[in-house]
């Protein structure tokens, strides 16, 4: 029988009870431990609670400071879902101890606080995975199998979007500069790192947009036409633009050597891929059941924990988070110059 894997989240107001309830839907891995400095915050059909009685209820242990949580509880990894700009102690703790960690997107502020996150992993020899939950969906995994060596070959052109239907207010921390660094950082890198996931590493980025809905006076939509090593190109339309009615579609469009498949879905998730070889009459169809929207991490959870458990190096590492991060700062410069940048 497989070895339980213990996990340590630092983080629950949101995103670390969307872990709670992942992982609860999930064999052979359990919260063992919850870390949090909030006295009380509201918890998904339950409303206010203390982190104490929080934890008691999922049967962990609770810690009011992430750094003394992952340095003594009795976990085996860690999850980090606090933002950006409190994570690097917690690596550090995490390097110290040697546990793996799985870091929610965005990687950083900035590539070069990525940069940083990565050495200290890399320095410790310690797994760093990306939480990017969209690349891990079947319809994608699927898309990844038809491409390269598969039926349709190498990605030639590639056009994506995600537009979302919400404005953080001006005083969220997502506009933090050194916190979430803007919403095509912090939101729209889910769409980035799916053009990653299809077309490998990105190499240069030219890019229009503006502050269009006055939530901060950065950008918070974009048009980014991206090149890949590969030679690929991919054009990226992402933001906070979009209406609720539409319930935040998205979707990417593969036109590849040997035919052409499209993947679709609504509110940040993929349901289904159409797709078609040059000698097809008719299109492939196939859909796929979705998770509850808090249950969207549940498949890259599963996989983090299989990486844990058997000791193999995720299919999201760090690098995969840094080309997102030269995504966003390239993307930047360029509506500011006007000039294509180069990503190094």
């Amino acid at each position: 029988m497989h070895k339980t894997v213990k996990l340590g989240i630092v983080g629950v107001r949101m995103l670390g009870q969307w872990h709670v309830e992942c992982v609860a839907n999930l064999d052979g891995v359990e919260v063992a431990a919850v870390a949090d400095n909030a006295e009380t915050f509201d918890v998904v059909g339950k409303g206010e609670m203390s982190l104490a009685d929080y934890a008691d209820s999922i049967g962990a242990a609770a810690y009011t400071d992430g750094a003394d949580m992952i340095e003594n509880a009795d976990i085996d990894a860690v999850s980090l879902c606090v933002s950006p700009k409190w994570r690097e102690p917690l690596m550090v703790a995490a390097a110290r101890r040697q546990l793996p960690v799985n870091m929610e997107k965005p990687m950083a502020c900035d590539t070069a606080q990525g940069e940083k996150l990565a050495k200290i992993a890399a320095d410790a020899g310690i797994m760093l995975m990306m939480e990017y939950p969209l690349r891990y969906f079947p319809a994608m995994e699927k898309l990844r199998s038809l491409l390269g060596d598969g039926l349709l070959g190498k990605p030639l052109s590639v056009t994506g979007e995600l537009q979302a239907c919400f404005m953080y207010p001006k005083d969220h921390w997502a506009w933090d500069p050194k916190n979430g660094n803007g919403f095509l950082n912090e939101s729209i890198t889910h769409l980035y790192d799916t053009l990653c996931f299809i077309c490998g590493k990105p190499v240069n980025v030219y890019a229009k947009g503006g502050a269009y809905k006055g939530g901060s006076n950065m950008a918070d939509a974009a048009l980014a036409l991206i090149e890949f090593e590969n030679g690929s190109y991919a054009a990226a339309n992402g933001g906070a633009i979009g209406t609720t009615s539409f319930r935040t579609p998205m979707y990417v469009h593969v036109f590849a050597e040997n035919g052409e498949a499209r993947v679709t879905g609504p509110d940040w998730m993929y349901d289904r891929i159409e797709w078609a070889t040059t000698d097809d009459r008719e299109m492939n169809v196939e859909e796929f059941g979705l998770p509850h929207r808090r249950q969207i991490m549940i498949y890259n959870l599963e996989h983090f924990a299989a990486c844990v458990r058997d000791g193999l190096a995720p299919s999201c590492d760090a690098e995969d988070g840094l080309n997102c991060m030269r995504i966003v700062d390239g993307l930047r410069e360029s509506m500011a110059t006007g000039n294509v940048v180069e990503l190094t």
